[in-house]
């Protein structure tokens, strides 16, 4: 092969190999999605980012009394707390996949303090807009199973419903703190996505 012919391969494959590690570097610090407690500070950080998110905004509307025959009105009492869906994918290999999806499920449990379950926020970076609120909905599905009966993977179908602020049936409200920067939030907390919570 003349020395040109060679030289250009080499090159192409310096190209290749520079592609493949800069591909690769990227699939090994991809930001996974974390839902985090903004009042105890846990967090649980999703094994696989969901392929879809939806968000619902309900914007309900009333039909106002008319006259026979009058066109007919509609009366806007005020805009419903958006809700947030998304199904996240859990597999522990050969081991059993309940420890792993056991924090997400306490999220969804009531304090033994506060009677309630906690204030959350769901974060995936910095560009996908953070959802604050609790836990609507969850619902788990075993898919494969050991002839023992030991789940190994779990799709978990998760909706928090929007909220800035929550109660349980006694004892003081839980309002969101809002901060830019950790200097904003108190001296026992940081600043996750703009919002204050103790460190994990």
């Amino acid at each position: 092969m003349p020395h040109s012919a060679c030289m250009i391969q080499a090159r192409l494959v310096s190209i290749a190999t520079l592609l493949f590690v800069s591909i690769a570097g990227a699939a090994g610090a991809q930001t996974k999605v974390v839902i985090r407690s903004l009042e105890s500070g846990d967090a649980v950080q999703v094994q696989f980012n969901p392929t879809e998110i939806s968000i619902k905004k309900p914007v309900p509307w009333k039909a106002g009394a008319t006259s026979q025959g009058g066109p007919l009105t509609a009366k806007f009492d005020g805009p419903g707390p958006a809700t947030l869906h998304a199904q996240l994918f859990f597999d522990a290999g050969s081991a059993n996949v309940s420890p792993v999806i056991a924090p997400l499920q306490q999220f969804a449990q009531a304090d033994p303090a506060t009677k309630r379950p906690p204030l959350l926020q769901f974060e995936w970076g910095t560009t996908f807009p953070t959802f604050r609120g609790v836990i609507e909905q969850l619902d788990v599905k075993y898919t494969l199973f050991l002839a023992d009966g030991t789940p190994l993977r779990a799709t978990v179908d998760l909706v928090l419903r929007e909220a800035a602020r929550v109660r349980g049936p006694t004892g003081t409200p839980v309002t969101v703190t809002t901060c830019d920067i950790d200097a904003d939030c108190p001296s026992s907390q940081t600043c996750f996505n703009d919002a204050c919570a103790p460190p994990p």
